[in-house]
């Protein structure tokens, strides 16, 4: 799918081995192109500074915020292959009318992205048979069973909070581990939930009974730190928590306390809150991290759940024809500045 007709823009893309070649030539098809590294905040603001797009091909890991935007005096659309928009400033492009085009409801097209499900359950299975402890105690020369026993997964209870896309399949997974799954969700309660081994059922029961939680919420307003400390309380103790969604659905102060006092057995998080908007190093003496370097019970991966090569490059490359569909060949949108 490649435009026949030039359109002049002048568009800015920073993920460009995460693209393959047909998604490159239709992006090529647009207009002017320049592909480049950004490794941090401060190159993109640089960037900008120093020259202006229309269209931003955006990445994880820089924050397109006010400060940034405010420099894009040109810029009329940003391109960001996620569901989550939470390293958007959201406010600012809606009143400058810049276009945000993401993976955000495109829920057809997502249902056979399956990365950040499985992703999920590794995390689940490397918390409850101690994987990376054990690793790490091979390659230091130590070969003892008696260190490693764990709880079978096999007649315990799954909590998923989120029953879309990704809570749907993660409870195929724990189905399929013979697990009970109870599910809420308060968005999706239309779905029709045909596996009688999953059960709908209230969020603080769910919270209370079930053996695992793991997290698939959208990150907005109402869900910021929905994972309270109370709700942390509720949890069932000994019960371990997986979260593949996003960092600020959790009270994550709370969290440490409780991992640190036992009352839950464990934790796997993919998340820490605002790690989207990290320049590619973990902050200094961040508390999550600090812990985990500490205690063998909270297991962290940098935010890859989505990191699989058939999902990256073929969501890449839905987003691209998403853009180009939503281009109306009309004279006012082929007026765009020359810079």
């Amino acid at each position: 799918m490649v435009v026949k007709r030039k359109i002049y823009m002048k568009i800015l893309h920073l993920e460009k081995n995460a693209y393959d070649e047909e998604s490159k030539r239709m992006i090529e098809s647009l207009g002017n192109v320049d592909y480049l590294f950004c490794k941090n905040q401060a190159d993109l603001t640089e960037i900008f500074e120093a020259k202006n797009y229309n269209v931003l091909f955006s990445r994880i890991g820089l924050d397109v915020n006010a400060n940034v935007l405010s420099l894009a005096g040109h810029l009329k659309w940003i391109m960001s292959p996620t569901t989550g928009l939470d390293h958007i400033d959201l406010h600012y492009t809606e009143e400058n009318k810049i276009k945000v085009i993401s993976l955000k409801g495109e829920t057809e097209f997502l249902k056979n992205i399956h990365t950040t499900a499985e992703h999920t359950w590794a995390l689940l299975l490397c918390i409850t048979r101690k994987v990376s402890i054990a690793h790490n105690a091979v390659l230091k020369g130590l070969w003892s069973r008696g260190d490693y026993f764990c709880n079978e997964l096999s007649g315990k209870k799954l909590g998923i909070i989120g029953y879309g896309r990704l809570g749907k399949i993660v409870a195929g997974y724990g189905t399929t581990f013979n697990m009970d799954v109870l599910v809420f969700d308060k968005l999706n309660r239309e779905n029709k939930i045909k596996d009688d081994r999953v059960k709908e059922c209230g969020l603080n029961e769910l919270i209370s009974k079930s053996d695992v939680i793991s997290l698939h919420l959208p990150l907005n307003q109402s869900t910021h730190g929905f994972l309270s400390e109370d709700r942390i309380n509720l949890m069932k103790e000994g019960s371990i928590l997986i979260n593949t969604a996003r960092g600020g659905l959790i009270d994550e102060e709370a969290l440490i306390k409780a991992l640190g006092e036992g009352k839950i057995a464990g934790a796997a998080l993919d998340v820490i809150a605002d790690d989207s908007k990290w320049d590619g190093q973990v902050p200094s003496n961040h508390p999550v991290v600090e812990y985990a370097k500490r205690n063998d019970n909270l297991i962290i991966t940098p935010h890859i759940g989505g990191y699989g090569y058939e999902s990256v490059f073929s969501t890449r490359r839905f987003l691209v024809k998403k853009f180009i569909n939503s281009l109306n060949y009309s004279k006012s949108n082929l007026s765009i500045n020359k810079v």
